[in-house]
């Protein structure tokens, strides 16, 4: 097994026959007080592929991001 893969099994719960939703919901919520943290990174990085393969465009992520303030 190799370093990447090591990391997946231990880390993001990968080959435990979970759902990616599972997976998810368990790295985001695995260390008490990080979770807004991870969540917020989580989201960023969702947000910014969404828009880099054109499934989202700019104008859509402020639409939903003035929806929080």
């Amino acid at each position: 097994m190799d370093a990447m893969e090591g990391l997946l099994k231990e880390k993001i719960h990968k080959d435990q026959g979970l759902s990616t939703a599972q997976r998810t919901y368990y790295i985001l919520t695995d260390l008490k007080g990080a979770e807004m943290t991870r969540t917020a990174k989580f989201v960023s990085l969702l947000a910014a592929q969404l828009v880099s393969d054109g499934r989202l465009s700019e104008t859509e992520l402020d639409n939903i991001l003035l929806q929080l303030v």
